[in-house]
């Protein structure tokens, strides 16, 4: 395999990209939630001739408010290709706190475990193992959540997207009471009402990208190391 180097041939770092931002209010002792999510400025930063850039294409921001237990919120982080030169890419995913940490791996799949996000097996999976909604299995993740996109994307082109929509599990799904309040971040002391700090109440999903160009590889699993060695050092929570 051709070595690659930093002569135009490396790769591009992308900054916070994409943001979805849960709003969790409170009402009645069950009360839903709302979720609200902002876009970044989808830009990946060019390093040399390699350069590419983050779109959602399906996603409309007054959908992010109608996030309540049971709806489905189409939400679509894609690349495109935006330089002359074929890429690999990979998307790297990191949950946020209200507190602006990365949230516990614990914390995470708890929050995964109320969610359903629809997946793209055209994303292969790195230093995670993720259930695919509606299987009911326990599952193995730890943050971040490292993608890598399985096809060579030639210049103009645009992937699929890493995931297509978020849905919230609700009454029907078996969403306990104390799961809602968990993720409002909220609590009952003595008939009332209370922020809990070990609830959700905000959560964020960071997402940084990168690309290297394909010439030089043998296919898709033989630039991700590549890729990984790509992204800045992840700190995160046990």
């Amino acid at each position: 395999m051709k070595k690659m180097n930093a002569n135009g041939k490396r790769a591009l770092i992308a900054a916070l990209a994409s943001v979805m931002v849960l709003c969790l209010g409170v009402g009645s002792a069950f009360a839903y939630y709302n979720s609200v999510t902002q876009e970044k400025t989808n830009v990946f930063s060019p390093a040399e001739n390699i350069r590419a850039k983050l779109i959602e294409p399906n996603w409309n921001p007054q959908e992010g408010l109608k996030l309540v237990p049971g709806k489905t919120v189409p939400k679509d982080p894609m690349v495109v290709n935006t330089c002359e030169i074929d890429e690999y890419v990979a998307m790297r995913l990191t949950f946020i706190g209200a507190d602006t940490d990365p949230l516990s791996d614990t914390d995470l799949r708890k929050l995964l475990n109320l969610l359903e996000i629809t997946w793209n097996g055209q994303w292969s999976a790195d230093q995670a193992t993720i259930t695919l909604s509606g299987s009911g299995e326990a599952l193995t993740v730890a943050q971040p959540l490292l993608f890598y996109y399985q096809d060579i994307l030639l210049s103009g082109q645009t992937s699929g997207p890493v995931f297509s929509s978020i849905r919230c599990h609700d009454e029907n799904d078996g969403l306990a009471e104390s799961e809602l309040r968990w993720l409002q971040g909220v609590k009952i002391e003595n008939g009332v009402i209370v922020p809990d700090l070990d609830g959700i109440g905000y959560c964020s999903i960071k997402v940084e990208g990168a690309a290297v160009q394909a010439h030089g590889f043998a296919n898709a699993a033989a630039a991700e190391s590549e890729l990984r060695s790509l992204f800045p050092a992840y700190e995160g929570r046990a």
